[in-house]
């Protein structure tokens, strides 16, 4: 392949088993969503077609008696499909890739397969918004919500703007949403109604609610962009498939400065403070890069393993995953590593951890969940109990 960026959309579909370098058909989907967490609840995967909540109220566990790291079992309180709901097998599904969105008391998600879900988050009831046979290609990108409406990607490039209420396509969107020409993997983003949305074909583009092309020229990258991420509320970092990361203007979709150079391709999102992206690559390295210089803050980090999943930034700590999986614990100011823990027979870390109450939440490729403590420096399991 002479073309760089066909030749990393090549590599990115053998990586993950697929069939067709034309939609990006993953053979068998297994799904890498991040976990949520609101209150004591955690809304994670226990499988890659079953969505589960979790109570994380420490009076209400019990230590795992199977375990050997400390693990606790916490009551399950709800979990999607639910056993006792009589059209359970209506609402199966394969794998979700992107964390569900939470609006209100309901989470909308969007599963491998073509199905579009509400859940209600109190008792986990839910029903179907749209199916395999209104959507054209799979679902890896969203959904995001704005205002009334649900935005996601399809592999076959096909971006839809739905009504969250009952799937249907505002006016502008035509019957097929807007055909982007290549696979989009990168979960849309939504910023003051204006949609921004990346192929992986390397461009980015912005549509409003309307179906309008918003900005002048559409940025396009040298390499395949599977992620993308605002910062601030006004610059979009861009990380792509050829190692390169750039840096927009939300309003108008110009590059902000030079482009940084990574040691391997950059295929997450980062953490972000004060004007510095913490993000890891596939060789491993963990960068912290000043957005306006474009320059990085320390030497890179070396996780020893690829690195897929955003990171979190909690008082002054970078936790980060990376694929062995081990756990890495960094002092955000310098680079220096605190502690490193290997997390045994859980599978590896690809979905983004989630920070909630002063710790990060990881989930794995076999549906377990941790939570890592950044003052401690120590990652426990989090077992599934008994429960409705």
């Amino acid at each position: 392949m002479n073309n760089p960026r066909f030749f990393a959309v090549g590599l990115l579909l053998a990586l993950f088993v697929v069939t067709s370098a034309a939609c990006g058909k993953i053979r068998q989907p297994e799904g890498w969503a991040s976990p949520a967490v609101s209150d004591s609840t955690a809304y994670f995967f226990a499988d890659k077609d079953r969505f589960v909540a979790v109570d994380l109220d420490s009076a209400k566990a019990v230590a795992d008696p199977k375990s050997t790291t400390g693990a606790t079992l916490q009551p399950l309180l709800w979990q999607f499909p639910s056993n006792d709901q009589k059209d359970q097998d209506a609402y199966s599904f394969k794998a979700v890739y992107t964390q569900p969105v939470r609006d209100g008391d309901t989470f909308f998600m969007a599963s491998y397969d073509g199905g579009l879900y509400r859940i209600n988050a109190p008792d986990g009831r839910g029903e179907r918004i749209a199916t395999q046979a209104d959507i054209k290609g799979k679902i890896v990108a969203g959904p995001a919500v704005a205002g009334e409406y649900l935005v996601f990607g399809t592999t076959e490039g096909h971006l839809y703007v739905v009504n969250k209420n009952n799937g249907q396509l505002p006016v502008g969107w035509g019957k097929t949403g807007k055909d982007l020409g290549k696979g989009i993997w990168a979960p849309p983003l939504v910023r003051n109604d204006t949609i921004i949305v990346a192929t992986m074909a390397g461009e980015v583009r912005a549509f409003g609610l309307d179906g309008a092309e918003q900005w002048q020229k559409r940025f396009t990258a040298s390499g395949a962009v599977a992620d993308l991420a605002l910062l601030g509320g006004d610059s979009i970092f861009v990380p792509t498939l050829d190692r390169k990361v750039y840096i927009l203007d939300a309003a108008t979709g110009a590059q902000k400065g030079k482009e940084f150079v990574a040691e391997d391709w950059v295929w997450s999102t980062p953490a972000f403070a004060g004007g510095v992206a913490y993000f890891g690559d596939f060789s491993g390295k963990v960068y912290a890069l000043d957005i306006t210089t474009m320059e990085t803050k320390w030497k890179p980090y070396d996780a020893g393993h690829r690195v897929k999943a955003t990171p979190v930034l909690i008082d002054g700590v970078l936790v980060l995953a990376d694929r062995g999986p081990v756990v890495h614990f960094i002092d955000a100011a310098n680079g220096t590593g605190l502690n490193a823990v290997p997390v045994v027979n859980a599978g590896t870390v690809r979905a983004g951890l989630t920070a909630a109450g002063g710790k990060a939440y990881i989930a794995t490729t076999k549906g377990r969940l941790f939570v890592a403590d950044p003052v401690k420096r120590s990652v426990v399991e989090v077992g599934v109990g008994g429960g409705k």
